[in-house]
């Protein structure tokens, strides 16, 4: 009797879903996926704008804490033993954190009360989310003595380009030499500090020198 030949037709490697562009914020994860046939064992390879990626073997793609950096392209090459084949490029788009600024929208006070100053803090683009701002104050005033306090940080309200922080100065009866506010902003959650980080509002004496009798 003969012996029963079996025909094992190898067929090269096709793909059935193509990974799919995505946008992420900046620090979150992003991930691509592959569905693919033919034969076994398929292998995988992803690429990042056409340049290979070391260790990226698997069907799905895993990418933590992404940066600006990591914005653009990824394919991946699907192998086997008779062929190759590459997917479409998925795009991925990082969406950077707003940058902020600083601004004296109201650089002169008096101690009088009647004329407060203001700094401004903007954002470089609204969203449909609050942003808080931190900042430190310094300059030659007392807070709480040459004007009323705040708190070190200030609150962007949701789809709103900017906040104000006024400045309240508190009248005393001693003469006094204009004295600052200055304020600064810090690193927070959700922003970058942009290059106008830091503002002065000068507070103007409400009271006059008393006359000189010589």
């Amino acid at each position: 009797t003969s012996v029963v030949a079996q025909l094992i037709i190898n067929t090269p490697p096709g793909i059935v879903a193509q990974p799919q562009d995505r946008i992420v914020n900046a620090g979150d994860a992003a991930s691509f996926v592959v569905t693919a046939n033919g034969s076994a064992p398929l292998r995988y390879q992803w690429s990042f704008n056409g340049t290979e990626l070391s260790g990226k073997t698997n069907s799905a793609l895993l990418l933590e804490n992404v940066q600006g950096g990591a914005a653009g392209g990824y394919s991946v090459t699907v192998l086997n033993a008779v062929g190759s084949i590459t997917s479409s490029s998925a795009t991925l788009t990082v969406v950077l954190p707003p940058v902020v600024a600083i601004s004296s929208s109201d650089a002169d006070a008096a101690e009088d009360g009647s004329d407060p100053g203001t700094f401004t803090v903007t954002r470089s683009y609204a969203t449909n989310s609050a942003l808080t701002v931190n900042f430190i104050v310094e300059g030659s005033a007392i807070r709480g003595v040459d004007y009323a306090d705040f708190p070190a940080s200030v609150i962007i309200p949701p789809n709103q380009l900017s906040a104000s922080i006024v400045v309240s100065p508190l009248e005393d009866v001693l003469f006094e030499y204009p004295e600052t506010v200055a304020l600064v902003l810090t690193a927070g959650t959700g922003y970058t500090v942009g290059l106008q980080n830091a503002a002065v509002v000068t507070i103007e004496d409400g009271d006059n020198l008393a006359p000189i009798v010589s």
